[in-house]
């Protein structure tokens, strides 16, 4: 029977696997008795305690790890047990460890329950940096003072959001951002893939966001990620009311950085024709507005532009002038 009892295919891998993944705590008790394989690898999830925490059957948790069950083994797709049981909002991730998959489903018991057996609070995961940052950019507020109360890196960089500021300004939460300032957050720290808070919450047109942290001192005209400054996101994104704020509040119009150049050069490139600056400056991928207008085949914007009085010979940019752009 031995040999029967540990054959591995399917969805499950085995029939310890199979029963533990529905609960089934009778079965895997016998199967257990009868020589099934605790921690054999396979299927879907891993190991059979890695599919009895997926599916939150904690009396089956139980019963596999009084037997002997490995609980920091790595699986297949969820990594270990614990981080198997945080994706499927039990006790436990796959955000890169279990706390941060409890972090990010917002499930504090687990949270607490995963730092109490020893959890890495700033351990880093691959997409969404630490438990903090993923916390803050699903808007979990109490999850965010829990893990600061506990020592969580305020400022610690990572993930594709850079740190926890930014990941709370990339979905526009407020009162997040508000918070984590008055715990000490870099306000202008600069992050991986966006930039500085204010560049992300620009780009993404929360604009309640991006009052805050001007009022907190943000550097409006700070330059680094995609856009470069925080206007040239606002251009880019067509984000009229947030371009008018920022210049109100000091942006330089007419900045040079970045793919696109400047915020007029952003504005055009993406179609937004109701966004103006200095016409002729040059920099930037496209070298100046006509030639971004005329690149990405903008004909209203081109006649606009040349309404306005722009240069249509002027050489810059990747292209050159007006015309080889239009024959490109």
């Amino acid at each position: 029977m031995g040999a029967r009892i540990n054959a591995r295919g399917g969805v499950y891998g085995t029939a310890l696997q199979a029963s533990a993944a529905k609960g089934h705590k009778n079965i895997v008790e016998f199967l257990l008795q009868h020589g099934a394989e605790i921690n054999a690898e396979g299927g879907h999830y891993g190991t059979a305690l890695q599919q009895a925490a997926a599916g939150g059957h904690t009396d089956t948790v139980e019963i596999l790890l009084q037997k002997g069950a490995e609980i920091n083994a790595q699986g297949e797709r969820y990594g270990t047990a614990l981080q198997a049981a945080a994706a499927e909002g039990h006790k436990g991730g796959h955000y890169g460890t279990a706390l941060q998959s409890a972090a990010a489903k917002g499930h504090m018991d687990t949270v607490k329950l995963l730092l109490q057996q020893g959890a890495d609070i700033n351990a880093h995961g691959l997409y969404y940096g630490t438990a903090l940052q993923v916390a803050a950019n699903n808007g979990h507020k109490n999850i965010v003072e829990f893990l600061l109360q506990k020592g969580a890196e305020i400022n610690t960089q990572g993930g594709r959001y850079g740190t926890a500021l930014q990941a709370a300004a990339d979905n526009g939460h407020k009162d997040i951002v508000e918070f984590l300032l008055q715990q000490g957050a870099e306000i202008n720290a600069q992050g991986r893939d966006h930039g500085t808070a204010l560049q992300v919450a620009v780009a993404k047109g929360h604009k309640d966001t991006v009052q805050l942290l001007l009022q907190q001192g943000a550097e409006i005209n700070a330059q680094g990620g995609p856009y470069d400054t925080a206007l040239q996101a606002a251009a880019a994104e067509g984000h009229k009311d947030t371009v008018k704020l920022l210049l109100q509040e000091g942006a330089d119009i007419n900045a040079q950085g970045g793919h696109y150049g400047t915020a007029l050069q952003a504005a055009v490139a993406r179609g937004h024709k109701d966004i103006g600056a200095e016409i002729n400056v040059q920099g930037g991928h496209y070298g100046t507005a006509l030639q971004a207008a005329a690149d990405n085949g903008y004909k209203d914007i081109v006649n606009l532009l040349l309404q306005q009085g722009t240069e249509i010979s002027t050489q810059s940019g990747n292209y050159g002038s007006v015309p080889y752009v239009a024959a490109a």
